[in-house]
């Protein structure tokens, strides 16, 4: 289908954890958690923000104008829940309606092969599978695309960076030790 021109997820207000610190913010964050469990679906299901792609451009057009409405109310210093709670009822109806009409559409679904990450103002996208790689790029342009050898390559050369990010390993790896 066509491919939306949209900012990326830096930035995402439904994913925003500055909301907590303000009035509200908790209350608000568990409203939401519905839209974010929607959107993870999606994304696991047809790629990282891909459903919108996957359908005419005026049903994604809707779709971005209920996303825009309730990221605005997330926006707000003083959070309406009441409006949050409403705004957030018709996200999760759009992202139903979107998924319908991408089935009807037949539109593919992700490869569970490669792994996308919302990095930058786009994706990074892992690649288990070298031989998955060209179609990749090809359908996804702007994507950063690593393989699971470069990536290997990558960690081997920079041991402190999984270091640094991942005690639960460390704890792991002194417990096998024993």
């Amino acid at each position: 289908m066509h491919k939306h021109k949209r900012p990326g997820r830096r930035g995402d207000r439904i994913t925003d954890a500055e909301r907590l610190h303000r009035r509200n913010g908790i209350e608000a964050d568990y409203t939401i958690g519905p839209v974010h469990e929607a959107q993870r679906r999606a994304d696991e299901r047809f790629g990282l923000d891909r459903l919108p792609d996957l359908v005419e451009p005026e049903l994604a057009r809707k779709f971005g104008r209920q996303r825009a409405k309730l990221e605005a109310l997330l926006d707000a210093d003083d959070l309406d829940v009441d409006a949050i709670e409403r705004e957030a009822k018709r996200m999760l109806n759009a992202y139903e309606v979107l998924t319908r009409r991408a089935e009807e559409l037949g539109a593919p679904e992700a490869n569970p092969d490669i792994w996308e990450l919302p990095w930058r103002d786009g994706v990074l996208a892992f690649c288990r599978r070298m031989s998955d790689m060209p179609a990749y790029m090809r359908d996804n342009p702007g994507a950063t695309l690593i393989g699971a050898e470069e990536l290997g390559r990558i960690l081997d050369a920079q041991p402190m960076l999984i270091e640094a990010q991942a005690p639960v390993s460390r704890c792991c790896r002194r417990q096998k030790a024993l």
